[in-house]
């Protein structure tokens, strides 16, 4: 008997037979813009693609973007450093493809900026404009060959064009992610705004802001108002930072449902991946003083590419045994 698994809302249900999942969307617990994988296909597909479910919507994406399936991972108890160690050695030998990867996104990214247009406020806005437009697709396809190139499939450089097709839900999701870890951010700046006028009245009330204690006392909660926003922005781009990679295994998700699964799947590991990118700081701070960036940036996104798999259950492991919550129309 075929075997079945669905995603729904970020959690992955299964193995079922066929029947449960008709059953699901009778009851309105599995929908046409779920996704859901039969076993031993290559791929999911959108639920409104099975025959049989009698579910209708959601957009069909019949290419994969990557070739290669997650290999399945620890659930996200590898140490850091055997992380970055598994990088290294994916890299050793293989530098080329990788460089000339993060060269081109480099320059696609920077080029719109030095065009010559209107002076320097039209090579400005159009250095803002073309990366915002083009940003999600190029990271995307980014994510799709780096996942392809540490899984050990083949990979070549016409892979970075292959969140092209997936242009509207990848450009939807550059620009929700912005938005997400922009409304992170806004509770940080409000207790900055709220630290910083305490300091700035203290400061008036035993002297002058602009010299003696009171200039000492300004400053010292001026640096204690920076705390907050670093802390809570930081917390939105760790929620969201699984995104392309969700979407390189499955364009089905959509934006805002790789919105949701990055920030389910991330739940319990922000620290982990935190103290992962302390690690790769100094390589970062050192391609700016000794390092050509080139050599970096392929270990840096390389590294995170490994961290995501790592993220993925153990390969065989069985997902969640109850049904998927109904629909509020059920």
């Amino acid at each position: 008997m075929a075997l079945w698994h669905c995603q729904v809302g970020g959690q992955r249900y299964g193995p079922v037979p066929l029947e449960t999942l008709q059953a699901w969307a009778t009851q309105g617990r599995l929908q046409g813009s779920d996704h859901v994988w039969e076993e031993g296909t290559p791929q999911w597909v959108a639920a409104a693609a099975v025959p049989g479910l009698g579910l209708s919507g959601g957009a069909v994406v019949s290419d994969p973007l990557v070739q290669v399936r997650p290999p399945g991972g620890t659930g996200g108890r590898t140490p850091t450093g055997q992380i970055t160690a598994a990088a290294r050695q994916a890299l050793k030998g293989r530098w080329g493809l990788p460089i000339a990867a993060c060269l081109v996104v480099m320059i696609l990214n920077l080029a719109p900026g030095q065009v010559p247009v209107g002076g320097a406020t039209g090579q400005t806005i159009l250095g803002m404009i073309v990366p915002a437009i083009i940003g999600g697709a190029m990271g995307l396809g980014l994510m799709v060959l780096f996942l392809t190139f540490i899984r050990g499939g083949p990979v070549n450089i016409r892979m970075l064009l292959a969140g092209f097709k997936a242009f509207p839900t990848a450009l939807g999701a550059y620009l929700l992610r912005a938005l997400f870890v922009i409304a992170w951010t806004l509770p940080g700046l409000v207790a900055a705004a709220v630290i910083a006028g305490i300091g700035y009245a203290l400061a008036g009330a035993i002297g002058s802001i602009h010299e003696g204690p009171g200039r000492v006392l300004f400053i010292l909660f001026a640096v204690l108002a920076g705390a907050p926003p670093v802390l809570t922005g930081t917390l939105g781009i760790l929620h969201y930072s699984q995104v392309f990679y969700l979407l390189a295994d499955n364009p089905h998700l959509g934006a805002i449902g790789a919105l949701q699964q990055s920030k389910q799947m991330m739940n319990g590991h922000k620290s982990r991946l935190l103290v992962l990118w302390l690690r790769l700081l100094p390589w970062a701070l050192l391609c700016i003083l000794v390092i050509p960036v080139l050599w970096v940036a392929p270990y840096i996104v390389t590294c995170c590419a490994k961290f995501y798999d790592d993220l993925q259950p153990p390969a065989g492991a069985a997902a969640a045994p109850t049904a998927p919550a109904g629909s509020p129309a059920a």
